[in-house]
């Protein structure tokens, strides 16, 4: 049954402590207040630091003080969760911060690392990619991997506008599947879902050929979920690339509903 999104989840009781303690610090000093991302924009022209993603707060590097905060929050969580076993976990990109407002009611953070009450941990960030995967997005989630868990892959939207390929991601796949495998957890890749209309290059049509490619190459003990076909012909669209609550609990889920077959 898909979640009835107008009544948000609850957070687990660390993960609150962790959201208090993140207003607390945007807000200590007069003048100054915290950064949200309660809305998105189009993939910007050109390459950032890390990938050509999806939007111009991650252009430059954060400051310190964000820098500082994201790693208290991920330790919080991470702290909070230590005798938490997660059903699902999301490691991706924006549309997977998408995923979780939709599900929390709280479109305040560009980048979660929590877990909900609802058996999930949440790993995104806005406009990331492969580079995040293995620096972050992966060293977060592995402690929550084991028997009873699936891990999500919701990754490749942003790569496709820069020069990472899914011989990339394949590559780093079949390296690293047997060490997640072998705490008992099961591994689903997610198919990259469909753009409203071009955005810096990126069309539906590389979309498929890149889905095709993952689909075709993943690594034994990697599933592949083709949410692309089930969602493309009823999307409702916030911008070219993301969408409104609905589309994203539809996601959602299909996923739900894979972990459980």
């Amino acid at each position: 049954m898909r979640p009835n999104h107008h009544h948000p989840y609850r957070l687990l009781p660390g993960a609150l402590l962790l959201l208090l303690a993140a207003g607390l610090a945007g807000c200590g000093s007069a003048g100054t207040s915290p950064q949200t991302a309660s809305g998105w924009e189009d993939i910007p022209a050109g390459e950032s630091e890390e990938t050509t993603g999806e939007q111009s707060t991650e252009s430059s590097a954060p400051s310190a003080e964000t820098a500082e905060q994201n790693s208290a929050q991920r330790e919080t969580s991470q702290q909070a969760a230590s005798s938490f076993s997660p059903t699902r976990i999301f490691v991706g990109d924006s549309r997977t911060v998408g995923m979780y407002w939709a599900l929390s009611g709280d479109d305040s953070l560009d980048e979660v690392h929590l877990a909900d009450e609802e058996g999930n941990y949440w790993d995104a960030r806005v406009g990331i990619g492969l580079d995040w995967m293995k620096s972050t997005g992966i060293p977060d989630a592995v402690g929550y991997l084991g028997p009873g868990t699936t891990l999500y892959l919701l990754m490749g939207v942003n790569d496709m506008a820069g020069t990472i390929t899914t011989e990339d991601y394949l590559f780093y796949l079949d390296q690293e599947v047997s060490s997640w495998t072998g705490t008992g957890a099961s591994v689903i890749y997610v198919s990259v879902n469909p753009v409203r209309q071009e955005v810096n290059g990126i069309t539906n049509e590389k979309i498929d050929a890149w889905n095709e490619a993952m689909q075709a190459g993943l690594p034994e003990g990697i599933s592949y979920l083709d949410t692309n076909s089930r969602i493309r012909d009823h999307i409702d669209f916030k911008d070219d690339l993301h969408y409104h609550d609905d589309t994203n609990l539809e996601i959602y889920g299909i996923c739900q509903d894979a972990a459980a077959q």
